[in-house]
């Protein structure tokens, strides 16, 4: 099992295959903390990069409906409805950033 050593913070800071000191602690390998720290997640970095793919996919998906590579009823309900939230979600977010955009002054 790994040790750890945690920051001020209380967050993983490193990681070691055998107890470097008295401070460190031991996690079982599926511990949340542990695999995201592994991962990279702790700083968010892994969460931007996934949000980035899954946009990545979105964009792939809709070129090839409109390449009529498939259908977009072929895809899953579940998949339709996932995208349909996405799409919907995005619009909203669109349409606020331009209402926000438009109460800048000009000068």
């Amino acid at each position: 099992m790994p040790y750890v050593i945690r920051n001020a913070a209380g967050e993983i800071e490193s990681l070691h295959s055998s107890s470097p000191s008295s401070q460190a602690e031991l996690l079982p390998p599926e511990h949340p903390e542990l695999l995201a720290f592994v991962m990279g997640k702790q700083d968010g970095r892994m969460d931007s990069l996934d949000l980035d793919f899954i946009r990545v996919i979105e964009d792939v998906i809709t070129l090839l409906v409109e390449k009529r590579v498939f259908r977009y009823t072929d895809l899953p309900e579940a998949v339709q409805q996932k995208l349909n939230q996405r799409r919907t979600t995005r619009q909203k977010e669109s349409n606020l950033q331009v209402l926000t955009e438009l109460e800048k002054p000009l000068f």
